[in-house]
């Protein structure tokens, strides 16, 4: 298979005729068009944020890293691409393990994040680009890398350039980590957002989207389903309200009532804490690159 296929016309695809680069390109639109939505790099430029939705959990989150390393063929020596690194999630068990790592990471929070991370294991085989993956170059990046992951990072516009970049990078296989379902803090966006600004709450474009673009593009991935349970634990209502007050840039108290309100039906007490749970779906779609 030539994964540096042009896209076919139309014409050609006798499984689709829909195309799915723009249905991509379209939905992101919509959703960045949305009042008061904060873009994915000034929502992870923001402290706070890293530390709540990243740093808190640091028991879930490796299970979550165990679980997606476990699918990838790993050796010490390998180059590997982390593209949207966040705070080294991924990047320092990989390094850990003997792999050369190079990431790209546009939030300088993110990064911060990461380097202390990367210090506190005393791992060295990082190299960290602060571009957005659409502003880097090929140059740049300096490959070939024998693995290029993106996981739960696909922000960009579009993602029919932004993978055949990654395609163009790779020369063995390319991990894409994307959710399939929205998950339970973003249903409760998509259900508050229009009581609590008037605009409807429009989600991003899922992973059955991007596979349906991969596809366009003549590439044929494998596709898993992933299921992890969601779990987002609050001290007080009070914290969990501010938390989504943060999320939707609220700014009266005649909000936060809105919110509050909404979340006593949402979250359940557990022990001396409230929690927000759900099951998470998410999708791992990858592929190797013939030679």
């Amino acid at each position: 298979m030539d994964n540096e296929l042009p896209i076919q016309s139309s014409s050609d695809q006798c499984f689709d005729t829909i195309d799915w680069i723009n249905v991509w390109k379209e939905r992101k639109f919509r959703q960045l068009a949305t009042p008061h939505y904060q873009n994915s790099i000034d929502f992870w430029s923001d402290e706070e944020n890293v530390r709540r939705l990243y740093l808190y959990d640091k028991k879930g989150r490796a299970t979550l890293v165990m679980e997606q390393l476990g699918g990838i063929k790993i050796y010490p020596g390998a180059k590997v691409l982390d593209i949207g690194a966040g705070p080294g999630t991924l990047a320092v068990p990989l390094a850990r393990r003997g792999c050369k790592v190079t990431v790209v990471e546009p939030s300088p929070m993110m990064v911060s994040a990461l380097r202390d991370y990367q210090a506190s294991e005393q791992v060295e085989d990082i190299r960290i680009i602060e571009k957005k993956w659409e502003d880097v170059t090929i140059e740049e990046l300096g490959g070939p890398f024998d693995i290029v992951i993106a996981s739960y990072s696909l922000s960009m516009v579009d993602i029919g350039e932004a993978v055949r970049k990654m395609g163009t990078v790779c020369s063995g296989t390319v991990y894409l980590f994307w959710f399939l379902k929205p998950s339970p803090s973003s249903e409760i966006l998509h259900h508050l957002w229009p009581k609590v600004h008037g605009v409807p709450y429009y989600y991003e474009p899922k992973a059955d989207c991007l596979f349906m673009a991969l596809l366009q593009m003549g590439i044929y991935p494998n596709f898993e389903v992933l299921k992890s349970d969601h779990r987002h634990r609050y001290p007080t209502i009070g914290d969990a309200t501010a938390d989504f007050h943060r999320r939707m840039d609220c700014t009266d108290e005649h909000q936060d009532k809105i919110i509050r309100d909404y979340l006593r039906t949402k979250l359940s007490m557990i022990g001396t804490e409230f929690q927000l749970r759900g099951s998470s779906y998410g999708a791992k779609i990858w592929w190797t690159k013939d030679h």
